[in-house]
């Protein structure tokens, strides 16, 4: 992490790709302080100048994060981290449509933290245009009857916004969504 704090974005996001995937899998370590090491050392590379979010960066890092989704160990820090960071997405040219499957994964967690995590997420990055309408729909399409039925409420909220319906405004990622 700190090597990389020291290179310019262009060279952080080359490094990204060759170790992306194996820097995000620390999240998924059954130790908590190996999960909270992985956080730190993802904020310390997408933070940089004035302490401002780089986009570039963060945007670099969607394919390795969709990958580590996956595993249920570690989704919901990284959740919480993406959903922390989630408003940076869409400032720079670019899409996180390869995320919608892995989140729709995420939807069907047991645990409850997860899936609201999830769709707040889902919310914003629908809102903000990153995630597609059309994206999202493929993700759900082959989604059993059951669990398509579990999910109606939050699958409905998320076309809305998507729709151009916006979030309702309890979309946990501070900001007015007023207009």
């Amino acid at each position: 992490g700190v090597l990389l704090v020291s290179l310019p974005v262009e060279a952080v996001v080359k490094v990204i790709r060759v170790i992306g995937s194996g820097l995000v899998s620390g999240i998924t370590e059954n130790k908590k302080i190996m999960r909270d090491t992985t956080i730190t050392t993802l904020d310390m590379m997408i933070i940089r100048d004035n302490n401002q979010v780089d986009p570039v960066i963060l945007l670099s890092l969607i394919s390795p994060i969709s990958e580590t989704l996956e595993n249920s160990v570690g989704r919901l820090e990284l959740l919480e981290w993406l959903n922390i960071h989630a408003n940076q997405l869409g400032t720079v040219s670019g899409d996180c449509n390869e995320l919608t499957s892995s989140l729709v994964l995420c939807m069907q967690d047991k645990t409850a933290t997860v899936r609201n995590q999830t769709e707040k997420l889902l919310m914003v990055l629908v809102s903000r245009g990153v995630v597609t309408k059309e994206a999202f729909n493929k993700a759900v399409r082959d989604l059993p009857p059951a669990i398509e039925r579990t999910l109606s409420s939050s699958i409905s909220k998320i076309q809305s916004a998507a729709s151009g319906g916006g979030a309702t405004g309890d979309n946990g990622v501070g900001g007015d969504n007023s207009s």
